[in-house]
């Protein structure tokens, strides 16, 4: 679960169902201790933003030159959870951008889609 790359993983970790997350995040812990003692603080910030915010960002943290922001769908479509995710080149992009602008807008569309499917 390497940083941007899977900023989207951490969106649909954090829309399972909470004793689901958990048994999937001590087994996480069990299985790749190394793993997840370096990315158990990016994982709790993605929760924290997705609380707040209803989207998670990341800039540069598996690579230096991308950015990523992620929406966890809020309902299991046929079963599956999902999310979207929008990864774009850092250099083109802020911290600001990520949280005011294309969080929001990728959200909207998230929400948007629920609607049209009916999850929600």
């Amino acid at each position: 679960m390497r940083g941007g790359r899977y900023q989207w993983v951490r969106a649909i970790l954090y829309g399972l169902p909470e004793t689901e997350r958990e048994l999937v995040l001590k087994q996480f812990q069990r299985r790749m201790p190394e793993e997840w003692e370096q990315y158990q603080a990016g994982l709790f910030t993605a929760f924290r933003e997705i609380d707040t915010h209803g989207f998670c960002t990341v800039e540069g943290e598996w690579r230096a030159s991308l950015a990523a922001v992620a929406v966890p769908v809020r309902a299991p479509v046929s079963g599956m959870y999902l999310a979207f995710n929008l990864t774009v080149p850092s250099y083109d992009t802020s911290p600001e951008r990520l949280k005011e602008d294309l969080g929001p807008r990728l959200l909207s569309l998230v929400h948007n889609i629920e609607g049209m499917l009916g999850v929600v």
